[in-house]
C-alpha cells in the first residue's frame, strides 16, 4: 500500500512510481473531465434543442434503481453470502460468474418485457 503513496516515492526518490502515479492521477482526470465536456454538450443540446428531457430523468432514475437496488444487493449476496453458507471454493466461484450473467439476462428480459407493455 506504502509502495503507491505518492509522498513517499517523492521521498525516497523512486522516480518510476512518481511517474506512474502521477500518470494515473492525470490519465483519470483527462478520462473525467472528457466524459464531463460529452455530458454538458448533450445536456445543451437536450434542454436547449427542445429535446424530451423527461425520458432522460426517467432513464437515469431506473438506471440508479435497477444498480443500487437490484444489481449490487444480489451480486454482493452471489459473492460473499452463498460460499459462507455452502462454504465452498467450487461454489464461490461457481456463484460469482453464473449469478452475474444469470442477473444480467434477467434484468434484459424483465426490461425488454416493460417495453414490449408500454408500447402503444
Amino acid at each position: 500500500m506504502l509502495v503507491q503513496s505518492l509522498t513517499r516515492s517523492v521521498h525516497l526518490r523512486h522516480w518510476a512510481d512518481v511517474r506512474r502515479i502521477l500518470f494515473g492521477w492525470v490519465a483519470s482526470l483527462v478520462v473525467w473531465f472528457g466524459l464531463l465536456i460529452t455530458f454538458i454538450f448533450y445536456a445543451c443540446e437536450l434542454f436547449v434543442g427542445g429535446g424530451m428531457w423527461q425520458q432522460l430523468i426517467f432513464a437515469w432514475i431506473f438506471c440508479v434503481f435497477q444498480r443500487f437496488v437490484v444489481n449490487e444487493p444480489v451480486l454482493i449476496l452471489a459473492a460473499k453470502g452463498f460460499p459462507i453458507l455452502f462454504a465452498s471454493e467450487f461454489f464461490a466461484n461457481f456463484c460469482g460468474e453464473t449469478i452475474v450473467n444469470l442477473l444480467d439476462l434477467s434484468v434484459q428480459a424483465i426490461t425488454s418485457c416493460f417495453a414490449f407493455m408500454t408500447k402503444p
